[in-house]
């Protein structure tokens, strides 16, 4: 079984997905990545490595022992990048840092109502570009299709909202996403997940009907997500 560690500018990334997908079992996957490591751990010896897991469910056990299985190799484990909210949440827990494409010149640390820090974003994020912060995401400008927003907290976009975005990433199901016009082509809150249908302009959720467009708030009720239209006199 190929191990898959590659080398990248921030340090050696790990795709403990792809690992996971070529094992039969959680055991096997640490097995073999014991085995590697003991034959070719002298190599990556003191470096710095990302877990990259994508969309899989990983538990704080597991990842608990994915991360001895490095240090046991004097390989340091420091960060993880993936999507899925119970393996972020379990990151978390074990100290590994969630990060993010590098923030644009503009953009600002700002301090939210509640006085916990937002990412705020000045400028159109564009197909390919993916922004991930810990707390909310505040875009002014538009999230244009195949570009993404991952936050711990709430998504505020002044303007379109095409792309994806996945709001509460640590399994906050209390958080909302606000744009002026709401055409993700996904949107997750929490573990929650909707997708606009491959045959409709906008997403098959519970919305407000209306004649023009108007700033809408997406938010989870009884475990479904609900968008309707945002009322400011609230």
């Amino acid at each position: 079984m190929s191990i898959p560690i590659k080398g990248e500018r921030d340090g050696l990334v790990l795709a403990l997905d792809v690992l996971y997908n070529e094992a039969t079992s959680l055991d096997e996957t640490i097995a073999a990545l014991q085995t590697y490591l003991e034959q070719h751990g002298s190599f990556f010896r003191g470096g710095q490595v990302i877990l990259e897991t994508g969309e899989h469910a990983f538990e704080h056990a597991f990842l608990q022992r994915v991360i001895e299985t490095l240090q046991a190799h004097a390989l340091h484990p420091i960060a993880l990048r993936g999507h899925h909210p119970d393996t972020r949440a379990a990151a978390h827990a074990l100290g590994l840092e969630l990060p993010f494409v590098p923030t644009h010149a503009r953009d600002t640390i700002i301090a939210s109502e509640e006085g916990t820090p937002a990412l705020l974003i000045r400028r159109t994020l564009r197909s390919g570009q993916r922004v991930a912060y810990e707390g909310s995401v505040v875009v002014w400008g538009d999230v244009n299709a195949g570009a993404e927003i991952v936050a711990g907290g709430d998504v505020f976009v002044w303007g379109t909202l095409r792309g994806l975005v996945h709001a509460g990433a640590f399994g906050d199901e209390t958080a909302v996403v606000v744009a002026l016009r709401l055409e993700p082509t996904q949107l997750r809150i929490g573990g929650l997940i909707g997708r606009a249908p491959d045959d409709q302009p906008r997403p098959r959720w519970h919305f407000w009907k209306r004649q023009r467009p108007q700033p809408e708030i997406a938010r989870a009720v009884d475990g479904a997500i609900v968008v309707e239209a945002l009322s400011l006199g609230r």
